[in-house]
């Protein structure tokens, strides 16, 4: 049996809430999303969301961590170390506070942010910044900080997309 979608609603909340996500006035965008979207939009969700789940989580989760891995490996394998590479998620766990409090708990020095979207939107890779930079508003300590905005249109990339998906149609 697949796991049920965990905290569906407070998900949605969050992203839904993003002021990059969704650029309405607030306080009109309030009154839409906590009278009207959250109370009908989490049940419907949630039966789609359990077609696609699976033991390891979202599709997005699985995906994401996989990522995770191949990036790791390829960096392990370059620099002959163990280069830490977490995960952290724009909305959900884990989260991206989680993430950099794993990193500095590892005592990290030097952290590299590479969003998941290969090209730059101020709902996706603009989001994640912020969320990135609000978490270092709550820490005393601040790493050196370096951010991927925008990689799709690198040559390694469109290599490895074409590697990845040759013969598949």
């Amino acid at each position: 049996m697949h796991r049920k979608p965990l905290n569906c609603v407070a998900t949605l909340k969050e992203f839904l809430s993003d002021p990059r996500v969704v650029e309405v006035p607030r306080l009109l965008w309030w009154m839409i999303l906590n009278l009207i979207i959250l109370r009908i939009r989490p049940r419907r969700s949630a039966k789609l969301y359990q077609t696609v789940w699976s033991e390891g989580g979202s599709p997005l989760l699985v995906h994401s961590k996989a990522q995770v891995a191949g990036v790791k490996k390829i960096l392990d394998e370059k620099f002959n170390d163990d280069v830490p590479v977490v995960l952290g998620m724009r909305y959900g766990n884990p989260s991206m506070e989680s993430a950099i409090a794993e990193l500095t708990a590892q005592n990290v020095r030097d952290i590299t942010v590479l969003p998941l979207y290969p090209q730059y939107s101020g709902a996706t890779t603009g989001s994640t910044f912020d969320a990135v930079a609000q978490t270092f508003t709550k820490t005393r300590w601040v790493p050196e900080l370096h951010f991927i905005g925008s990689y799709h249109q690198t040559p390694a990339y469109i290599n490895a997309l074409c590697a990845e998906y040759s013969g598949a149609y």
